[in-house]
């Protein structure tokens, strides 16, 4: 939700970083403000029990 509040609320074209999870059963786009806040998403899910 941090990303969300950070988006302006603008009429211009907004940049977002994005990473598709597919799973059986669902595909789910999640979006980052910041590569940072991708890559550190990325490393989170990586571990057992948390992604």
């Amino acid at each position: 939700m941090s990303t969300f509040y950070q988006l302006d609320n603008s009429s211009e074209d907004t940049l977002l970083y994005t990473h598709l999870s597919i799973k059986e059963d669902s595909h789910t786009l999640f979006g980052f403000i910041s590569k940072d806040e991708k890559n550190m998403f990325r490393e989170l899910i990586r571990v057992n029990g948390v992604g």
